[in-house]
């Protein structure tokens, strides 16, 4: 009999997923991994220590957009974009956004859609500062002030120490 199973690698804070082994071999780097188990199997989801990121930066800003670029929803929605200058891509997901110094981790960004939360090499992510999380990984808790606001990107490291990667503050 087999059974299709589908596994999702979460890391902790501070910690990347690598990829998944059976047998000592990797067949996958995926965060979901799809399979069906024929037999008795071990699966083995891989984790390794995030090292600081570098290179991610708060590139453009728009509050109270009104006519500029729509969303997915075709809504014109606040946004912002973050810049990889580094020389790889960068998944984003397990890292921090905040518009509120005081709570730097106020929106980690998800796991599991790596399409959507990694940025190429000299590339850029626009998020939309909406309020509406529920709207898909790129949608943040929060809206931007029109008068001026703060944008945090953080990371968390396995010991639980906050690390401000870039912040912005534009009046």
């Amino acid at each position: 009999k087999s059974t299709p199973i589908r596994l999702n690698a979460i890391p902790k804070k501070g910690y990347k997923f690598v990829g998944w082994k059976v047998g000592g071999t990797t067949v996958s780097t995926d965060e979901e991994y799809k399979l069906t188990i024929t037999a008795s199997t071990t699966v083995e989801a891989v984790f390794q220590t995030r090292t600081t990121e570098s290179g991610l930066y708060f590139n453009e800003v728009m509050a109270a957009n009104s006519s500029t670029i729509q969303n997915e929803n075709l809504k014109y929605e606040d946004w912002f974009e973050i810049y990889n200058s580094s020389s790889a891509p960068i998944n984003l997901a397990g890292l921090y956004l905040s518009d509120d110094p005081a709570t730097p981790l106020k929106y980690k960004i998800p796991y599991g859609t790596p399409d959507s939360t990694t940025i190429p090499t000299k590339g850029y992510i626009v998020f939309w500062a909406d309020n509406e999380s529920q709207d898909g990984p790129l949608h943040c808790p929060f809206k931007l002030d029109k008068s001026g606001d703060t944008l945090i990107l953080s990371q968390v490291s396995s010991s639980g120490t906050v690390t401000t990667l870039d912040r912005l503050t534009y009046v």
